[in-house]
């Protein structure tokens, strides 16, 4: 997302400072400074959850390495440190509360294919969604995505991105996130919500 200068001529409005939203092929290790700089999280999204799986300890020697349990320590917001001797400064990247979301589509034959560390709760931590099927024969349509719902999707990233984080006393901490609870009224919908899913 870029922010301008509206008062200035629309041929001439500054860009503002460049804000990352999502990234769709970074290495774990560049994830970690795009996270120190994206204080309000990022989107991975991946056309095919697989090969993002399969990329994991890509560039690594022998393959070995720790993206995996990288990924997990996010997913539970935990602040991680990453040094490398290839460091021009040679100072760590440090990410406090990371947060990102993952988003992206497989196949159900090769789906068995995510749980490649074994039983260590990386599986777990994904939420699923799989459409029903479809019974009815399937008809060609033109109808896409309205210009009123991509207007109202706009406005509701536009009012999100709004939203002022919370200040911190020390500077190199970064911005703080602003946590929201349910209103009262909300609190049953979530409760029977929650209790549909344990069944």
């Amino acid at each position: 997302l870029w922010s301008a200068d509206t008062s200035a001529p629309a041929d001439k409005a500054p860009l503002g400072p460049f804000q990352r939203t999502y990234t769709t092929n970074t290495t774990a290790e560049k994830l970690g400074s795009l996270l120190r700089d994206c204080p309000r999280g990022l989107l991975l999204h991946k056309d095919e959850l697989l090969s993002w799986v399969m990329g994991f300890n890509a560039y690594r020697d022998a393959g070995k390495g720790d993206d995996e349990q990288v990924y997990l320590s996010i997913w539970d917001h935990q602040s991680f440190s990453i040094e490398r001797k290839s460091h021009e400064d040679g100072m760590p990247i440090t990410v406090q509360r990371p947060c990102l979301s993952v988003f992206g589509g497989i196949q159900p034959g090769v789906l068995n294919q995510l749980a490649r560390g074994g039983e260590n709760g990386f599986l777990e931590r994904i939420l699923f969604a799989c459409p029903d099927a479809v019974t009815s024969p399937r008809t060609w349509s033109w109808v896409g995505i309205s210009l009123e719902a991509r207007r109202a999707w706009q406005d509701i990233m536009a009012r999100l991105y709004s939203l002022a984080m919370a200040d911190t006393l020390d500077e190199e901490e970064g911005p703080l996130p602003v946590f929201r609870v349910f209103a009262d009224q909300a609190r049953p919908a979530w409760e029977h919500w929650y209790a549909q899913h344990q069944e």
